[in-house]
């Protein structure tokens, strides 16, 4: 996430890049949680 800082300036899909890592941890989470 630290690289994203670097080329977030003229890269239009950052936002899109965030979303998905939020998505992935939301679901590792709830896999986690699962019995």
């Amino acid at each position: 996430m630290v690289q994203s800082e670097s080329w977030n300036a003229h890269e239009p899909h950052d936002y899109f890049w965030s979303s998905f890592w939020v998505m992935k941890m939301s679901i590792r989470i709830l896999l986690v949680s699962m019995p």
